[in-house]
């Protein structure tokens, strides 16, 4: 770059609100104060034009809402451009404008921590802002933690009869733990309430004498294996004796109940390797390549995977008890990139293969997982819990294909991508958890 050598300064201003009030009678328990949030910065490239006539970047900045280690979009508080020199009409080359962030320790400046961002020119042309070169720095401090609020107690004894209890009964007391020592003091108590036990009433007239009345009886039989009771049990039958005889005679019987033995329930698990998988984008166009998608892009076509694993015969008739998904995450191409958001979906379509197989058919008929937003940087397997409450996983295992989607749920550019079933090795797979019961 030619032309004369240009001073950057960087300034960023955080602003700090605090309300304040006169003293009054203590609220109600107040919950614990949240901790303070992380300061984040984002780097963007400009590319040379009307912001910046020779490029440069765009500075944001902001506090991690969601604490996630980024700096997203709608958590970014300001920003400010700093544009690299132009080139001039004859001048020697002038250096690179270089940002240098480091670690604010807890102190004076910033008593929770934060971000030291310091800027200048590269004089050496070292890709590296020195000490030497450093023209301007400001420091962006991280919020400090909340201040617990005092717990709100209960202290219940018993009230012996008298004024406040005819008949005796509980006293309720309630207030602030002021000095924070776990017990309601008697300079703590608000207020006190009292449930009074109620009075005896008056007895009652007896009753002519009834006649006598039938014998209730019981009758206890084996019930062997079989419909009524699966692994077998017991036949309890009740009635009157009405002719006085002490046996329960069958037209004697009133009512019966089955008391069964629990049936023996083998817990087992499996794990499927995923047999055939596609990509489809908005338009339907089909990619089988062994690459998994969550694609989105607001320039060009979405993206979504689906993945399908054979039931084997010994599936049919479990109890889903829980599902995992493991696939390997695809090296390379900057994946993940701008902090995606993925959700995986359950197809009711089976049967298919990718040779074949259209977007049309392929439909998300249940959301099993997700907002899913944690993902590695380098190849390596990934576990996802499935949820079992929100489809019929006991159908799925009797049908002859489990068929899952992902895809990306937001309306910017962002992807992650996974190795599909073209190599066993990093194949997806199925772990089910389930009871086979006789």
């Amino acid at each position: 770059m030619f032309g004369s050598r240009r001073s950057v300064v960087l300034v960023f201003c955080i602003a700090l609100l605090s309300g304040c009030g006169g003293d009054g009678r203590d609220g109600a328990p107040g919950t614990s104060g949240e901790a303070g949030q992380n300061s984040w910065l984002r780097t963007t490239p400009i590319e040379a034009g009307d912001t910046c006539a020779a490029g440069g970047s765009l500075i944001e900045f902001g506090l991690d809402a969601n604490d996630d280690g980024t700096l997203d979009d709608d958590e970014v508080s300001g920003q400010t451009t700093v544009c690299a020199g132009v080139t001039g009409a004859e001048g020697t080359s002038g250096g690179t404008s270089l940002i240098r962030i480091t670690p604010e320790a807890a102190g004076a400046t910033c008593p929770a921590g934060g971000q030291i961002i310091e800027a200048g020119i590269d004089d050496n042309n070292d890709g590296t802002l020195e000490d030497t070169e450093v023209d301007a720095s400001t420091s962006i401090c991280n919020g400090l933690d909340g201040q617990d609020g005092a717990a709100s107690l209960l202290n219940i004894t018993a009230e012996g009869a008298g004024a406040n209890c005819a008949e005796g009964g509980q006293k309720i007391e309630s207030g602030v733990d002021d000095s924070h020592d776990g017990t309601l003091d008697s300079g703590e108590v608000d207020q006190t309430a009292y449930l009074c036990n109620g009075a005896d009433g008056l007895t009652g007239a007896s009753g002519d004498p009834g006649p006598d009345g039938l014998t209730t009886l019981l009758t206890l039989v084996a019930e062997p294996a079989g419909a009524n009771c699966s692994a077998g049990g017991q036949l309890i039958s009740s009635g009157l004796d009405d002719n006085g005889d002490g046996v329960l005679d069958s037209t004697e019987v009133d009512s019966s109940a089955y008391v069964c033995n629990a049936a023996s329930c083998a817990l087992s698990t499996i794990a499927l390797t995923a047999t055939d998988h596609v990509s489809f984008s908005s338009t339907g166009a089909a990619f089988n390549d062994n690459r998994l998608r969550a694609y989105t892009s607001s320039a060009v076509e979405d993206l979504v995977s689906w993945i399908r694993f054979v039931v084997p015969p010994q599936l049919n008739g479990g109890i889903v008890q829980s599902v995992n998904l493991t696939m390997t995450h695809e090296d390379g191409f900057g994946n993940p990139i701008n902090n995606p958001v993925m959700e995986l979906m359950l197809s009711n379509y089976d049967g298919w293969n990718s040779a074949t197989v259209t977007t049309a058919q392929l439909t998300a008929d249940a959301v099993i997982s997700g907002p899913l937003t944690n993902f590695p940087t380098t190849q390596t397997p990934v576990d996802f819990p499935l949820n079992v409450g929100t489809a019929n996983w006991d159908a799925e295992l009797n049908t002859s294909d489990i068929t899952i989607g992902m895809r990306e749920t937001t309306a910017q550019y962002r992807f992650v991508y996974f190795l599909g079933s073209d190599v066993p090795a990093t194949a997806p797979v199925l772990t089910i958890n389930y009871l086979k019961c006789p």
